[in-house]
């Protein structure tokens, strides 16, 4: 198992915040902002509408805890599936935009939708 001093560690990451203006420390933020927040409406308002739907019978399960487990279970794994199958794309472009700033060149969101549609990946 690996230690390290606490104190190095956070010496360390602050003296590489000083060493880049501000401005980089959020350069993620609107690519992130752009798949984070529509999966998290997608989620909760599908996970609403589904507990509101299903409803597990006292035959299938006599505990009310038990009930409510697995009624919360299937709700989140359902409404999880499809607000990751809707948001997978931009999640795409968002990582298509990390690997090209990495390379050293500066896409536009519609230059990587162009790449995209232009040359899927395989």
């Amino acid at each position: 198992m690996q230690t390290s001093d606490v104190g190095s560690t956070l010496g360390s990451t602050v003296r590489m915040l000083l060493r880049q203006p501000p401005t980089m420390w959020f350069r993620g933020t609107v690519p992130t902002l752009l798949r984070d927040v529509p999966f998290s409406a997608i989620y909760w308002c599908g996970y609403e509408y589904a507990k509101s739907r299903v409803c597990i019978s006292d035959q299938v399960l006599v505990s009310d805890n038990l009930r409510t487990l697995l009624q919360s279970f299937i709700c989140g794994a359902g409404a999880g599936i499809v607000a990751a199958v809707l948001t997978t794309p931009v999640d795409m472009i968002k990582t298509v935009r990390q690997h090209d700033l990495i390379a050293g060149t500066q896409s536009s969101y519609h230059d990587i939708l162009r790449k995209i549609r232009d040359k899927p990946a395989a």
